[in-house]
């Protein structure tokens, strides 16, 4: 039996993101990424730090100390 998840279910906070994305792709980053705390950084950040070769803190140590008010991985 297969689960369809609506709009509606989905918690106001994210909504954002499954309207950006579409419905599909969002299960499927619920099926990879569900329980994660995710850090997205702003896209001059990638761009800024890609140019100069790296980035402003440690990916492999997580998120930076409070971006996203969760603990990290």
């Amino acid at each position: 039996m297969q689960f369809h998840l609506t709009q509606e279910q989905v918690p106001a906070e994210i909504q954002w993101l499954s309207e950006l994305v579409g419905m599909e792709r969002f299960l499927q980053i619920l099926d990879t990424a569900g329980g994660e705390c995710i850090y997205f950084p702003k896209r001059e950040t990638l761009e800024r730090g890609g140019k100069a070769g790296r980035f402003p803190f440690s990916w492999a140590a997580g998120p930076p100390s409070g971006c996203c008010g969760c603990s990290g991985r």
